[in-house]
């Protein structure tokens, strides 16, 4: 079976699956947008970036993200 979601691995643990693996819990089904969960470990985090700012030479600079670990769901 071929897919076309990325694998990411979890910063925690080590284990490494699908994307889609990760945004999804076995009891509660879908995370909320932006939130992820490990399926081996069940740590969960989600990614922030704050504003970003228009440099004096009109360029956007983007704000740098950061992880935060947030509670995990079932």
């Amino acid at each position: 079976m071929t897919t076309t979601d990325p694998a990411i691995t979890c910063g925690s643990c080590g284990h490494t699956a699908d994307l889609i693996q990760f945004r999804n819990t076995t009891v509660c089904g879908e995370l909320p947008h932006g939130h992820y969960q490990c399926p081996k470990c069940h740590i969960a985090w989600t990614i922030r970036r704050p504003p970003g700012w228009v440099s004096p030479h009109g360029l956007f600079i983007p704000g740098k993200p950061t992880v935060s670990t947030i509670p995990s769901a079932l």
